[in-house]
């Protein structure tokens, strides 16, 4: 698993087209430039992960997107670093984009807990408080660019970099 993972929003044909099994455009996918369609997160993806997992929203299989779910496509690109993407379909997409709706910010803060974060993800780099507020400001990012990815029903490929 790489250090950031990267979301792109696909159009629904190119969606069909990878999980039938066409894998050929997927190397020009991934490093292109266009980042209207693009959302990395560096550091702190496994901290919002943790931290949506334990929203009362986080309940929902999908919230886990960030680390599980979706159709698995083995594909290894050696200028990325990619070794697996995992493919998400705009109804998917959509589902998510309610469920990260529905965590308000004082909810995702409560469920800040460093210690915790600590010994689960097995690093120290969320224990101060500029961290929480790092959390905070990717995850509503996170929840901006799912929100546009759904408006535009676009699915979603997951990679990590």
């Amino acid at each position: 698993m790489g250090v950031g993972c990267c979301l792109l929003a696909i159009n629904e044909d190119i969606f069909n087209e990878i999980i039938e099994g066409d894998h050929s455009m997927l190397g020009e996918i991934i490093n292109d430039d266009d980042d209207d369609d693009e959302f990395a997160l560096d550091w702190t993806w496994p901290g919002i992960d943790f931290l949506i997992r334990r929203t009362e929203a986080g309940r929902n299989q999908l919230l886990s997107f960030l680390t599980s779910g979706g159709i698995p496509i083995q594909f290894v690109d050696e200028d990325s670093g990619v070794e697996e993407i995992r493919a998400f379909s705009r109804s998917e997409v959509a589902t998510i984009e309610r469920a990260l709706a529905a965590i308000s910010e004082i909810e995702l803060r409560e469920c800040f807990d460093a210690e915790e974060m600590k010994k689960s993800l097995k690093t120290g780099v969320f224990e101060s408080e500029s961290a929480l507020e790092s959390l905070c400001t990717d995850f509503f990012e996170l929840r901006n660019f799912m929100t546009e990815s759904s408006a535009a029903n676009k699915a979603l490929l997951q990679f990590y970099f």
